[in-house]
């Protein structure tokens, strides 16, 4: 068999419905990741090379040391565990966070992002809300004051997120 077969087979445009689409600049990507791949396609510098020693030379450049500041999830449940397990560690750096009560208690602070997650009158579903100050029984977030109750029925955490992540450039 060609080694071109699947390129030019009927199935690849049936699964693609006749549409392609060639990356020949780096505009969004970062530059040393968009050559990494780059090379990796026919005429690339990689292409010819083992797919093991790829990918351990993949792993070892592009290795990200900690956990990551955010994570696409598709279960409720981990993301409900992403979530916590994130805010308890990113509380001990804030003294004054405040905790929260709620479906998902959360611990929040002056600075921490937090996204709508429950339109309403007062926020919008997908909208990434700062928190500005705390008071007794309220947190005012992207200018709107929210009781406590009212933010933990409307905000999510950051960390980890079904859909919302473009304020963030992903």
């Amino acid at each position: 068999m060609a080694e071109d077969a699947f390129q030019h087979s009927n199935l690849l445009l049936k699964l693609c419905g006749c549409n392609r689409l060639t990356l020949t600049q780096c505009m969004r990507s970062e530059g040393d990741l968009f050559a990494f791949y780059a090379s990796l396609i026919r005429g690339g510098s990689r292409f010819e090379l083992p797919m093991s020693s790829v990918l351990l030379e993949a792993r070892a450049t592009f290795c990200r040391q900690g956990p990551a500041q955010h994570n696409l999830c598709i279960s409720h449940r981990k993301r409900h565990q992403i979530n916590k397990e994130a805010n308890e560690r990113e509380r001990l750096a804030h003294p004054e966070a405040v905790f929260v009560k709620g479906e998902q208690g959360m611990w929040v602070w002056p600075g921490l992002v937090l996204f709508g997650s429950s339109g309403g009158r007062k926020t919008r579903n997908g909208v990434s809300y700062v928190v500005e100050s705390i008071g007794e029984d309220s947190v005012v977030a992207g200018g709107i004051k929210l009781s406590f109750a009212h933010l933990a029925s409307t905000m999510r955490l950051p960390w980890a997120n079904i859909r919302q992540l473009s304020g963030y450039g992903i």
